[in-house]
């Protein structure tokens, strides 16, 4: 029984020892194995530490190329900006200076006010800060100053330039001055019905004065202090019959002569001539007389006789050409030949 049990104990004990062994071995392989992979994994580490930093330095690297581009990116960004910045300032001072010669220009040719028209001077409006509202008034012909001249180019019947007054009503058109009209003629009309064309200087005419009214023409004074004159360097020529009075009643294409001078004004000469050496040396009166010098008339009486009215007759007939008097003679008087009265001659044998 003991020897048994002492078996038992002994199998028990070698069972350990086999296990405690076989443990023991394993401890020790495993041991080793484990000191292996410790070494195979210090040396990863090493490796691996040594990745790191060259994966440290390549990244470093190329996040300061990355960088660098970036900034050269930035650089060049700025640069051409910059550039661009000075060109645009460049091109934006051209034309602020184009602009403000422009607008310079065109106030001096063209300038807008807010007063109304007739109301007289009143401070400008820049051309740059008229409203979009029409409350300004842009009325051009009326309000334009034109300091340096106009011109006006090409004009034809078709496009012409117009001055035009206000109608007088719904119903009738302006009065209107044509550069030139659709005939081409220039035309110079009053702007407002029955008033007058004023031209304040002397006016010369290089061409025809022609009056193609169909009633008629008119050239007068209003003056009531100077009368109207008519004046040529060289003569004044009627080339058409003539008529001088201050009647219509004479003015007919039936009876005018080539030349006419009437007057309805009993107390006046119908006609005076004046020499620088005798005043008054004829003159036609009211009555018709044809009168010499203040004193000698002729004139015919209700038979139509002609009437002499004379202080003396002298007829002169120079290199011995003859007086002849056609017709009966009836001499009422003496007739004196030589200082001898006819009456005294003695007869003729």
């Amino acid at each position: 029984m003991e020897t048994a049990f002492i078996f038992l104990v002994m199998i028990l004990i070698l069972v350990i020892l086999g296990f405690g062994g076989y443990f023991v071995y394993d401890y020790v392989q495993y041991k080793k194995n484990l000191e292996s992979e410790l070494e195979d994994t210090k040396k990863n580490i090493v490796s691996t530490k040594t990745e790191i930093a060259n994966e440290k330095k390549t990244r470093l690297g190329n996040i300061k190329h990355v960088v660098d581009q970036v900034n050269e990116t930035n650089l060049d960004i700025y640069n051409t900006f910059s550039s661009n910045a000075i060109e645009t300032r460049g091109i934006t001072d051209a034309l602020t200076d184009t602009q403000n010669k422009m607008l310079t220009g065109l106030n001096s040719v063209i300038r807008f006010s807010n007063a109304t028209v007739g109301a007289g001077a009143s401070p400008t409006v820049n051309i740059t800060e008229l409203p979009g509202a029409p409350t300004v008034n842009m009325e051009l012909l009326k309000q334009v100053n034109v300091l340096n001249g106009m011109t006006f180019k090409e004009l034809s019947t078709t496009k012409n330039v117009k001055f035009c007054g206000l109608a007088s009503d719904a119903n009738t058109p302006p009065r209107c001055m044509e550069f030139p009209n659709t005939d081409g003629k220039t035309v110079f009309t009053n702007l407002v019905n029955d008033k007058p064309i004023v031209m304040d200087a002397n006016t010369e005419f290089t061409s025809n004065v022609l009056f193609p009214s169909t009633n008629g023409g008119l050239l007068e004074s209003t003056s009531s202090a100077q009368p109207l004159t008519l004046r040529s360097n060289k003569f004044v020529q009627v080339a058409s019959p003539l008529a001088i009075g201050d009647s219509q009643q004479s003015m007919s294409d039936a009876t005018l002569p080539t030349m006419a001078i009437y007057s309805s004004d009993s107390s006046k000469d119908a006609m005076k001539v004046s020499t620088t050496s005798k005043a008054n040396a004829l003159r036609v009166d009211s009555n018709g007389r044809l009168i010499l010098a203040n004193t000698n008339t002729f004139e015919t009486d209700a038979s139509n006789k002609l009437v002499v009215q004379t202080q003396g007759v002298r007829i002169s007939a120079p290199n011995n050409t003859n007086i002849e008097l056609e017709g009966n003679v009836n001499i009422t008087g003496n007739i004196t030949v030589n200082g001898v009265s006819l009456s005294e001659l003695p007869p003729k044998a």
